[in-house]
C-alpha cells in the first residue's frame, strides 16, 4: 500500500501520509513520494493556468475577430461608395468626350 496518497477535489488536493504503523514519520519514501505528487500537482496548476489563459486568449481573439469584422464592413461600404464614385466620374469623363468629339468633328 503506498505511503502517501493524494486525491484531487474540485481545486485543491488532498494528500494523506498513509503509514500509520510508524505514527506518519515522513520516510525517505514518503519524502519521494510528497516530491512526486507536488511535482504532478504544480503540472497540473500550471496546465489549469495556460488552459485559463488560452481561454483569455482565445476570448481576446474573438473580440478582435469581431473589430475586424466591423472594420471589414466599414470598408467594403467605403470602397463601395468609392466605386460608385468612380463609376460616375467614368460616365461623366466619356459623356465629355463624346460632346468634344462632336464638336471637333462638327467644326471640321
Amino acid at each position: 500500500m503506498p505511503s502517501v496518497l493524494y486525491e484531487r477535489r474540485d481545486s485543491f488536493t488532498v494528500i494523506t501520509l498513509n503509514h500509520p504503523e510508524k505514527l506518519n514519520a515522513l520516510s525517505r519514501e514518503m519524502i519521494l513520494a510528497l516530491s512526486d505528487i507536488f511535482k504532478i500537482r504544480a503540472d497540473m496548476v500550471h496546465l489549469e493556468e495556460g488552459q485559463q489563459r488560452l481561454e483569455q486568449g482565445q476570448e481576446f481573439l474573438r473580440g478582435e475577430m469581431r473589430e475586424m469584422r466591423t472594420q471589414l464592413r466599414d470598408f467594403s461600404r467605403k470602397f463601395s461608395v468609392f466605386n460608385d464614385t468612380l463609376t460616375q466620374i467614368q460616365a461623366d469623363y466619356r459623356d465629355i468626350y463624346d460632346r468634344v468629339r462632336e464638336l471637333e468633328l462638327g467644326r471640321n
